[in-house]
């Protein structure tokens, strides 16, 4: 019933970043699970990572309805950000953990997620700023 009362924006971002916090969960419990040789564990993260990533994709598919419903470039921009910021930290937990349990493919997929996230980060910085430039008055009023 909560769900029905959001806009369709809130509902991506929060599927979107819900889905990003049980993908780095469940590699974590994975790679956990699968380093004390718990294959129960290691299938609970592995199903983590499953369900993270069909929600973080339920959430991708909300907020592009929504950007065509209600474009924002300003808004994008937020967005791009945010998950820039959620993909550089996840990136820096899976090199980590990949560090960690001696896994170099591990390692450079989270190396190669945070440089993604970063791309995404600045990305979003800009379609902020050329909102700045294409609506000088609404941003003016902060």
């Amino acid at each position: 019933m909560e769900e029905q009362n959001k806009d369709l924006g809130t509902q991506a971002k929060e599927d979107q970043l819900k889905g990003t916090i049980n993908k780095v969960v469940g590699k974590v419990e994975s790679a956990i699970g699968h380093i004390i040789g718990d294959p129960e564990m290691e299938a609970r993260g592995d199903a983590k990572q499953v369900s993270g990533t069909v929600q973080s994709v339920a959430g991708n598919v909300k907020q592009k309805i929504d950007e065509v419903l209600h474009p924002d470039l300003g808004t994008q921009g937020t967005v791009d950000q945010i998950k820039g910021n959620l993909a550089q930290g996840a990136g820096k937990v899976e090199s980590g953990v990949g560090e960690a349990i001696g896994d170099p493919q591990m390692e450079a997929r989270g190396d190669v997620k945070q440089a993604g996230g970063a791309g995404e980060s600045m990305l979003g910085k800009a379609k902020e700023k050329l909102d700045e430039i294409l609506h000088p008055d609404e941003h003016s009023k902060s």
